[in-house]
């Protein structure tokens, strides 16, 4: 598996994951008062580019070359813990 293998499953989770954020954003801006709703979205954008930033370098490091077995248990995870709860969603 070669990095534009990896393209679709990290565009997914990167997101899922704003998706989340600008959800959470919205739904807590009228605690932040007015005129805080979009430092807040920016800094949920942030908050979650920093937690999966660690994940896709791990699963990217390589991928001009085949992945390691670890790389592929760790895009398999990412797709069964992440992205196949799209589904249900």
């Amino acid at each position: 598996m070669h990095s534009l293998n990896l393209v679709p499953a990290i565009s997914q989770l990167t997101q899922k994951g704003l998706k989340l954020a600008h959800s959470e954003a919205k739904r807590y801006a009228k605690d932040f008062g007015e005129g805080n709703s979009e430092k807040l979205k920016l800094f949920a954008e942030s908050l979650v580019k920093k937690i999966l930033h660690g994940p896709i370098s791990f699963i990217k490091d390589g991928a001009d070359e085949e992945l390691s077995t670890e790389q592929l248990q760790a895009v398999d995870l990412i797709n069964k813990m992440f992205l196949s709860q799209d589904e249900d969603d």
